[in-house]
């Protein structure tokens, strides 16, 4: 008999600013599979590692505190598309490798940047 155990990429962002994504997912993992909160820092400016090391530690400690069982992961990129691809291609470890992608509802596309809109749209693709 074969089970499904999710693999959950949750593009979370910083995981207190979603809470509600992080209940839902952890809702249908609970116990049997893996959740990572994803985090896509983008900016033009030089990445600074030490404050990607400082937030991976605050938040993981967060969601020990929230009783949530997941890992928190940020990463560097151009824009939330190559952030994503980054995170799917390096997140997880052999079985342990995300299989779904869970990203919230983008509710201001008809009034946000049509480059938002699109990036999001792609990133679905």
């Amino acid at each position: 008999m074969f089970y499904h155990r999710p693999q959950c990429l949750v593009m979370t962002g910083y995981p207190n600013s979603r809470p509600a994504l992080l209940h839902l997912v952890h809702a249908f993992t609970k116990n049997v599979g893996l959740m990572i909160c994803g985090h896509v820092r983008t900016g033009s400016r030089r990445p600074n590692f030490k404050d990607l090391s400082n937030d991976q530690t605050r938040y993981q400690r967060w969601l020990l505190k929230n009783e949530t069982k997941a890992f928190y992961t940020p990463v560097f990129a151009e824009d939330m598309r190559q952030g994503t691809q980054y995170l799917l291609q390096a997140a997880g470890l052999g079985r342990l490798r995300p299989n779904t992608l869970v990203i919230g509802y983008k509710s201001d596309w008809r009034d946000g940047d049509m480059m938002n809109v699109e990036t999001y749209i792609h990133m679905i693709q």
